[in-house]
């Protein structure tokens, strides 16, 4: 098996960064021949005082780990999602 992840920055409009969401996924393959992905989990980080955390989920789904997370910022629920995935190969992307 091997094991990745990947993160996905949500930035306001002057670029400040506001929080982000990072999805872990482990996944089989064969190589040159199939892979698939067996678990995901995500987490979401905050940097911002203005921000507060809402929700996070995560899910596998063929050779995908796709993580979610939502933040509430300026009164409004932000979404951000992340999909890590594995090739034929062992390539994580």
């Amino acid at each position: 098996g091997k094991t990745g992840y990947k993160t996905s920055t949500y930035y306001n409009g002057s670029g400040t960064k506001i929080f982000d969401v990072t999805v872990t996924g482990t996944f089989n393959y064969s190589y040159g021949s199939k892979a698939s992905a067996t678990s995901a989990s995500a987490s979401v980080n905050i940097y911002n005082s203005g921000a507060s955390f809402i929700s996070k989920n995560a899910y596998t789904s063929s050779n995908s780990a796709v993580g979610l997370g939502q933040v509430r910022y300026g009164g409004a629920p932000i979404n951000r999602s992340v999909i890590l995935k594995c090739d034929v190969y062992g390539n994580l992307y």
